[in-house]
């Protein structure tokens, strides 16, 4: 009887009590207060809050207040007056604990939020002259229970941590700025929800809005509340969703989250949309082409030490790029500041195409293969082991780059044993370059020298200091068995000397300077080939069964110009050849129109083969214009004698080629006309003037009146210790025979005979 009794006496003070509570702060006036609320909170924040909206309370067990048009003030060089902005704010709290001194929160409903982070040039941000908790009087216990409440004594024990059991925010939006380098990052939050069962306890987290407009979903599991706020442990955090269209895990702890000092997280990340994900930045400065390249990224690693600069570790990168696969392994010293790199980086493809398609060039067909470790920083980094395949071709050294200067710097040495040059001319994929028609094109056909401006803008954009070499090297129609070379460029000057190379079977040296500084592009070329093999060299050039001597290859020319053609049309220097004892295919010239006739005219219409006695060539070059000073060519049948000039700025020919036969006695001097362009001679002989000379020297004959036996140039031409093979025919080749004179009288007639027939149309 007397149980039922007391459980009576306690249920209607259970119901009662807070009644009266309830009905009591139902008649305070909740307006009397707000002066008093914004005083408080702006002590406890360090900063001006004012409630410009409503105060309302809804009455329960669990009451709930309510305040509108929320605002926090930002720091005083902010770039707007308020640092938080909430549309709605909605407390709600445990009554019964609250009777005890104990902070309960039920939840905290946020709606509307527009909060602003940011820094100044300085670093400092916004939020850092907001005041500890502990400073409000709310300081977190040293230790507290599942019902959060705190283990100290009391009177002067640390205050309680409140406990707040469910945090919802809806419709907000979080803006951050750097006030260093002016990245924005927006984060718009459609939901969030986090809640725990307690201060000692787990908070689930599960969280819905997008970065910079691309949509994250992420839910997880964080460290205890408690925890969060005395940083004393590292906190574990555990995340796992889609952001920026990858999915994302994160694994691992944080110490002093709210400030946070070291990291030790679990990073991975897989996505099939990398051109999101590096586009939620548009300070990267990464092209839409390169993005669309990227097909798949996949990165895993360890984020730890210190936050403001922690390293990657264990790092396992892929990817797939123009249709290579690359993979990089190793570490990140500093992630910030992308120092302490120790990554070893790997290439494979076995199609170019996709990357010819990239660059708009033509690449050799095969596979693509590089290897290559990168040790150093952003500022200086090391590229040693270079080792990369393209096709048969092969590049291997190292290098250095630096970003010391106004352009980046690349330095080292790079070895070639072999490298087809050639295979990458010519473009692939370039808009507005291929297929018939154009001015472009018909310019190209037209002429050898193009009158399309020359695209320097490359020589601007980096800085090189490199030693290259190459076992074969191989350029549009020339092969080069062994080339090295210095390789300067400095502020769109680039320079290539010493250049050594091993052209035609003999050592060569020159120095080309081509300088984009100022002005149109100027040119120098050098080229010294003391001991050449001419028949090597037109082979190198494909062009074979030309000639076999050797000889001597001296070259001096500059220019300026804006363009192929104005810089050829500038040129100034000079050309020296000479060639020694061997032989000379006329036969060639049965591909060119009258060909026939003209080997008559120049060698008594020979077949295949004449012997080369020697031959020298000083052509001095000026304003594009270059001018035959000594031009002369001594066979074992003829001394031809060349005059005239080639403008090369116009592709003009006007050379006159005069033979002086050594057949018989007698002197036969029938010109050659060579007119034309550089692409297309026209070659023709003087009908009439070639009558005429013939019909003298038959005359000449007839009377013994000889016009002179050529004498021997080839003293005057080839003079001792001039460096060229010597000058004696190869053997067997019947060069400098004496003919008998019955043998000499009988060859002459009939050589003349066979020669004025092809002059003059009779036979071919």
């Amino acid at each position: 009887m007397r149980l039922r009794k007391t459980l009576l006496v306690l249920a209607i003070l259970l119901v009662t009590v807070p009644a009266l509570l309830l009905a009591a702060v139902a008649l305070v006036d909740l307006e009397r207060y707000r002066p008093y609320l914004e005083a408080r909170a702006s002590e406890a924040l360090g900063r001006e809050v004012t409630v410009g909206g409503e105060i309302g309370l809804a009455f329960s067990l669990r009451p709930t207040v309510a305040l509108g048009n929320v605002t926090l003030a930002n720091a005083t060089w902010g770039t707007r007056p308020e640092m938080a902005r909430v549309r709605r704010l909605a407390v709600r709290l445990a009554l019964l604990p609250l009777l005890r001194g104990e902070a309960d929160i039920a939840s905290i409903a946020i709606e509307g939020a527009d909060i602003v982070l940011e820094t100044d040039a300085q670093g400092r941000g916004n939020w850092s002259p907001v005041k500890p908790s502990g400073e409000a009087g709310a300081r977190a216990p040293q230790s507290t229970d599942a019902a959060g409440r705190g283990a100290a004594g009391e009177g002067d024990g640390p205050a309680t941590l409140p406990l707040v059991r469910s945090l919802r925010i809806v419709d907000s939006v979080l803006s951050w700025r750097d006030g260093r380098s002016g990245a924005l990052l927006a984060v718009a939050v459609d939901r969030l929800e986090a809640e725990t069962g307690g201060l000692d306890q787990p908070i689930g987290l599960e969280a819905r809005g997008t970065i910079n407009g691309r949509r994250v979903e992420l839910e997880g599991e964080l460290g205890p509340l408690a925890a969060l706020v005395t940083g004393d442990e590292p906190w574990p955090v555990r995340l796992d969703g889609e952001a920026l269209d990858a999915d994302v895990t994160i694994a691992g702890t944080v110490l002093r989250p709210l400030q946070p000092e070291r990291l030790d997280l679990k990073v991975s990340v897989e996505t099939r949309r990398p051109e999101r994900l590096l586009a939620i930045d548009a300070s990267l400065g990464v092209s839409p082409q390169l993005l669309d390249a990227l097909e798949r990224v996949r990165l895993a690693g360890r984020v730890a030490g210190p936050a403001g600069g922690p390293a990657l570790e264990e790092l396992d990168a892929t990817a797939r790029f123009a249709g290579l696969d690359i993979a990089a392994e190793g570490r990140i010293g500093d992630v910030a500041r992308l120092e302490g790199l120790a990554l070893d980086i790997r290439a494979e493809g076995q199609d170019n195409g996709a990357l010819a398609q990239l660059l708009g060039r033509r690449l050799p067909e095969g596979k693509v293969a590089l290897a290559v470790r990168a040790e150093g920083n952003a500022g200086r980094l090391a590229l040693p082991g270079l080792r990369l395949g393209l096709g048969t071709n092969e590049l291997v050294g190292g290098l250095l780059l630096r970003r010391e200067g106004p352009r980046p710097r690349i330095e080292g040495e790079l070895n070639a044993p072999r490298l087809d040059l050639a295979a990458f001319a010519g473009e692939k994929g370039v808009a507005g370059r291929s297929g018939s028609g154009g001015s472009g094109t018909k310019d190209r056909r037209e002429r050898l020298f193009s009158k399309e401006p020359l695209d320097l803008g490359a020589l601007g954009l980096v800085d090189l200091d490199l030693e290259l070499s190459a076992g074969e090297l191989r350029l549009p129609g020339l092969l080069l068995e062994m080339a090295a070379a210095r390789l300067l460029l400095e502020e769109r000057r680039l320079e290539l000397a010493p250049m050594k190379l091993h052209l035609a079977g003999n050592a060569a040296g020159g120095r080309l300077v081509l300088d984009a500084r100022k002005g149109p592009p100027a040119l120098q070329l050098e080229l010294d080939a003391p001991g050449i093999d001419m028949a090597a060299l037109l082979a190198a050039f494909g062009r074979e069964d030309l000639v076999e001597s050797k000889g001597r290859l001296k070259l001096r020319l500059a220019g300026a110009g804006a363009s192929p053609a104005a810089l050829a049309g500038s040129l100034d220097g000079e050309l020296e050849a000479v060639l020694a004892a061997g032989r000379l295919r006329v036969g060639v010239l049965d591909g060119l129109e009258g060909g026939r006739r003209i080997a008559a005219a120049l060698f008594g219409d020979p077949r295949g083969w004449v012997d080369l006695r020697c031959g020298r060539f000083e052509i001095p070059v000026a304003d594009g214009v270059a001018r035959l000073r000594t031009a002369v060519l001594e066979t074992s049948v003829s001394r031809v004698l060349a005059s005239g000039s080639i403008d090369l700025g116009r592709e003009r020919l006007d050379l006159l080629l005069t033979p002086r036969s050594r057949v018989g006695g007698l002197d036969l001097a029938l010109p050659v006309k060579l007119k034309g362009t550089l692409m297309e001679p026209d070659p023709g002989i003087d009908e009439s003037e070639a009558a005429r000379r013939a019909a003298a020297a038959l005359l000449g004959g007839l009377l013994g009146l000889q016009g002179g036996q050529a004498g021997d140039v080839c003293g005057e031409v080839l003079p001792e210790g001039d460096g060229a093979a010597p000058r004696e025919p190869p053997a067997g080749s019947g060069a400098g025979r004496a003919d008998p004179a019955v043998d000499g009288a009988r060859d002459a007639a009939d050589r003349l005979r066979r020669g004025l027939e092809g002059l003059l149309g009779g036979r071919r």
